[in-house]
């Protein structure tokens, strides 16, 4: 299983780890994934931003049965 991730930042922040792959040797081994934030210059305060992910798959059955999250 592969995660892709993206956001609505734009150029705010950049998703350091845009991708991690699950495989059956490492399912169940913990992998980080990193966004960083990055100053606009603006006196607009702190902004929220969604970071989404697709989830891909080999597996039909798993690519019809995950619900992807949406993180702020």
């Amino acid at each position: 299983v592969t995660l892709t991730f993206s956001s609505n930042c734009g150029t705010r922040c950049t998703i350091l780890v845009p991708t991690l792959t699950f495989t059956p040797e490492n399912w169940n081994t913990f992998q980080t994934f990193r966004v960083e934030g990055a100053s606009d210059s603006a006196t607009a305060g702190n902004q929220d931003y969604n970071v989404t992910f697709v989830a891909s798959s080999t597996d039909a059955t798993y690519n019809t049965t995950v619900t992807e999250p949406v993180f702020t």
